[in-house]
C-alpha cells in the first residue's frame, strides 16, 4: 500500500539525520536535479517553510521504500502579452499587469525502482494536496516547470504553456483548479 508522508512530521518523529539517510535511498537516473533536491534541499526548504515535500512510500515494503515524491510551494508568475495562452485561460487566471500568484509543483519524481508509469497518479496527488489551500485561501492556478520532452505529458494532464521559449531550459506550464 502506498501512503503519502509529509516531510516535517517525519523529521519531528524520526530526527533529521535519520530522515536524511532515508531520503538518500531515493534514486532517479532520469534527472539528477530531482535527486539533488530531495537529498540536499528538501529538508532545508521544509524547515524554512519555503516548500512542502511529500513522500509517497510503499508501506508494505519492510523498508518503507520511497516510491516517489512531490514538492509544493507558492510562486509568483508572469504571463507576457505574447503568451500562447488563450484569452479565456488568461481571463480565468485573473492576471493583473500580466502577473498573479500560483501554487507551484516544484518537484515531481518517481524512483528508478518503480516500473509502472505513475505520472498521472502523481499529478492527481499534487492537485489533491493543493486543493485544501485553494478552498481556504483561493488562488486557482497551479504551475509547473518542465523540460521539453515532458510538455506533451503535462498538456494531456490539462496544463497549458505560458511561453514559447524556455527559461533556464524549463518551460512554465499552468492549469486551473
Amino acid at each position: 500500500m502506498r501512503t503519502i508522508v509529509r516531510l516535517s512530521p517525519l523529521i519531528e518523529s524520526e530526527g533529521e539525520s535519520k530522515v536524511q539517510e532515508f531520503l538518500r535511498t531515493f534514486k532517479c537516473s532520469r534527472d539528477s536535479d530531482l535527486v539533488t533536491f530531495l537529498h540536499d534541499c528538501a529538508i532545508f526548504y521544509e524547515k524554512r517553510d519555503r516548500a512542502r515535500t511529500y513522500l509517497i512510500v510503499d508501506s508494505d515494503d519492510e523498508h518503507n521504500t520511497i516510491v516517489a515524491y512531490i514538492s509544493l510551494a507558492i510562486t509568483h508568475l508572469t504571463a507576457c502579452e505574447d503568451s500562447p495562452l488563450s484569452k479565456t485561460i488568461r481571463n480565468r487566471m485573473d492576471l493583473h499587469d500580466n502577473m498573479t500568484n500560483a501554487y507551484l509543483i516544484g518537484q515531481l519524481a518517481k524512483d528508478d525502482r518503480v516500473e509502472e508509469h505513475i505520472g498521472h497518479e502523481l499529478i492527481k496527488m499534487a492537485i489533491n494536496l493543493i486543493r485544501p489551500g485553494f478552498e481556504m485561501f483561493g488562488c486557482r492556478i497551479i504551475c509547473i516547470d518542465c523540460k521539453k520532452p515532458l510538455i506533451e505529458f503535462y498538456e494531456r494532464e490539462g496544463f497549458f504553456r505560458i511561453s514559447t521559449e524556455p527559461v533556464d531550459g524549463l518551460y512554465r506550464m499552468v492549469c486551473l483548479i
